[in-house]
């Protein structure tokens, strides 16, 4: 199955030892907006993305398909060495 834009976002932000509410302070939005993304019910529009992208440290390209990027191997590693903690 392949990973949504939601569940890059939630392994992306608990990488980073973020809460929800860290994460919807830095980008501005309710609290809920950043569940309602991780839990794939909606999806954030392009402005969002891009913010995200600055934020999470990651392509805004890998958050949109999942595809890595050169500078995106090191945190895929992170991520996958978090998930087997």
């Amino acid at each position: 199955m392949k990973m949504e834009i939601g569940t890059r976002i939630a392994n992306l932000r608990k990488n980073k030892k973020m809460t929800q509410q860290d994460l919807a302070s830095y980008l501005c939005v309710a609290n809920k907006t950043i569940s309602s993304w991780e839990l794939n019910r909606t999806e954030p529009c392009l402005e969002d993305i891009v913010k995200l992208s600055k934020v999470l440290d990651c392509n805004a390209s890998y958050l949109i398909s999942g595809d890595i990027k050169r500078n995106d191997i090191e945190t895929e590693i992170k991520i996958k060495l978090t998930k087997e903690e």
